[in-house]
């Protein structure tokens, strides 16, 4: 399993933004191994598409790369939402049947993405997941006209669902910000031992395509899990760099010019 949170951030009249957080941790239950810098989140660099998992690892970790690639080829920018969601809806179900009955798990997948651009663009956000005994769901959420956390997911669900309460109690409720913030704070008191590593964060702004955010983590650079160091980080250009608190920063961990500066909760 791991811990999921998605949510969008609303500006004083439309949709501005939509995330996606994971942690990083596989956990191997029969002999209680793990690994902290699995790949849990994925976007599309030639179209606006994000996504990431919960649940079983091997089935999304195959395909969600493949996915991407397929909308970077094709990405169909002239899709309605509904047509973009049924698309990658579609893709899954295709790839899912060629598994074998006995390597079909519980998952849960996240996808994120936007039809049109600016202000008349339009945010969707869908939860496919399989379970045994019903086989595929396709639910799509429906945006609110403010920020607001859409989904939290995975074995970390109940710590994640306590820290964001303690968050929507602070002056930050509301916000993207304490959407993330919440999120490494759960993550950080390692209350799941099925969640661990670095957040990973992939987004969705009004303009362009799907984004891919390192993450300052514990003092280290992290992206989608992996540790990266500061000489290395300093060369991924087009990367932004946020902090547990969400705030922009660079990758020696330093707040960016003119980058607002966020209170803990506490």
């Amino acid at each position: 399993m791991t811990s999921l949170v998605a949510w969008v951030g609303v500006d004083s009249r439309y949709p501005a933004a939509l995330y996606i957080a994971t942690d990083s941790r596989v956990t191997w239950p029969h002999h209680g191994g793990t690994y902290d810098h699995a790949r849990k989140t994925f976007v599309a660099r030639n179209s606006p598409d994000i996504c990431g998992y919960v649940g079983d690892v091997l089935f999304p970790a195959l395909l969600l790369p493949t996915v991407v690639e397929l909308y970077d080829v094709n990405p169909r920018l002239d899709d309605l939402l509904i047509e973009r969601q049924n698309r990658f809806f579609s893709i899954v179900c295709g790839s899912w049947n060629g598994l074998p009955q006995q390597e079909r798990r519980d998952v849960v997948i996240v996808h994120g993405t936007r039809a049109g651009t600016g202000v008349d663009g339009e945010f969707g956000l869908q939860v496919l997941s399989y379970d045994r005994g019903a086989g595929w769901c396709q639910e799509r959420l429906a945006m609110p006209t403010g920020s607001e956390t859409l989904a939290i997911l995975g074995s970390g669900s109940r710590v994640q669902r306590n820290s964001h309460l303690a968050w929507q109690s602070s002056d930050s409720a509301n916000t993207s910000r304490s959407a993330f913030s919440a999120f490494c704070e759960g993550l950080r008191e390692n209350l799941d031992p099925r969640s661990g590593g670095a957040p990973q964060l992939v987004g969705l702004y009004r303009q362009g395509n799907g984004r891919l955010f390192g993450v300052s983590w514990r003092d280290q650079n992290y992206v989608s899990g992996t540790h990266v160091s500061q000489g290395v980080a300093q060369d991924l250009d087009g990367i932004e760099w946020r902090d547990p608190l969400f705030q922009r920063t660079s990758p020696g961990h330093k707040l960016l010019p003119g980058a607002q500066r966020h209170s803990n909760r506490r």
